[in-house]
Formats: C-alpha cells, structure tokens, sequence
C-alpha cells in the first residue's frame, strides 16, 4: 500500500467532527447534577499542527485538530509488497474560561468527551486502534489575551487556555 497517513489524518478529523459534539454533550449532562461546566462545540477544526494556535483570539476556541506524527513498517516483513504498518496520530484540543478552575475541568471532560468518541469504533480508514484507553496529556494552563491587541494587564482582556492530547496508536494497512 501506498503512503496514507494523510487519509488516516482525515479519516480521524472526520469521525470527530460527526461525533465529539454529540459527546460533549453527554460529558456535559453527565456532570450537570454534582459540576456543571458548559462545553461549547469545537469552532476551529485544523489538519496538522498550528504553531501560532496561542495567539488565535479566544472567540476561536474550542479548537481541535488531528495530526499523523508518526508511521513505523513492520520490521521485516513476511512477503515483498505486503507490511503492515503502525500509525501514531495525535488529536490535540485547546480550551479556553475566564477562570483556572473552569478551564481545568473544561480540559479534563475534554478529554473524556474525545475518549469516548475513540472507544465508540475501533477501525478508522482500515486501521485498527491498538488501546481502548488511548494516552492522554494535559498542559498547564496559562494566561491567554482574549483578542489580538488585547492589554494583559488589563483582567477583563485575560483568560485562561490549556491544551490537551489524545495519542491514538493504530495498527495495520
């Protein structure tokens, strides 16, 4: 087979899109009754990375995007023409509250919201996840300037962003 983690990529960016919204929700009633945080649909859907996601304004956030970082052949094969491959791929998300508390909450069902969306099918685009519980890492949160020309030392122009990643381990080709 030919080079196709950029479908993969796509592949993945796509079940997220249909899905995630879906699962925020039910992340969102889950916590309703004990601590409830509004989780607004994803607005910045990117492919690959975006290096200046930091300065974009905070009516940009949620963000979400999907990488393929990374894609290792079988060691050798058993025929010419035919290895199967893994494939790491990366979705990253970043959100944003006027408050450190609601953003780490925010980050944490997040996560829980794109688990699920993972857990809810196994094969994407002929590859198969190779863990049910996919890794996840969360940043610290940091002070955030809520538009491009925002003043930081004015409180009203600040908020709060942190980032979080789900590796996605995939298996096959």
């Amino acid at each position: 087979m030919t080079y196709d983690a950029e479908h993969v990529g796509k592949a993945l960016l796509a079940r997220l899109q249909a899905a995630l919204p879906g699962a925020l929700d039910t992340v969102e009633t889950e916590w309703a009754a004990s601590d409830p945080v509004t989780l607004a649909d994803p607005v910045t859907w990117f492919e690959g990375h975006k290096p200046t996601v930091l300065e974009m304004e905070s009516s940009e956030f949620p963000f979400v995007a999907t990488i393929v970082a990374l894609r290792t052949p079988e060691e050798r094969p058993s025929r010419w023409g035919y290895q199967e491959r893994t494939i790491t791929a990366f979705v990253d998300y970043f959100v944003v509250a006027d408050d450190e508390e609601t953003v780490n909450k925010r980050t944490h069902r997040y996560a829980q919201a794109i688990v699920a969306v993972l857990q809810g099918e196994r094969v994407l685009y002929g590859y198969q996840q190779q863990d049910y519980e996919p890794e996840v890492k969360l940043s610290e949160a940091s002070r955030h300037a809520k538009t491009t020309n925002a003043d930081m030392f004015i409180e009203t122009n600040v908020d709060f962003i942190q980032a979080g990643r789900v590796t996605v381990m995939l298996e096959g080709g």
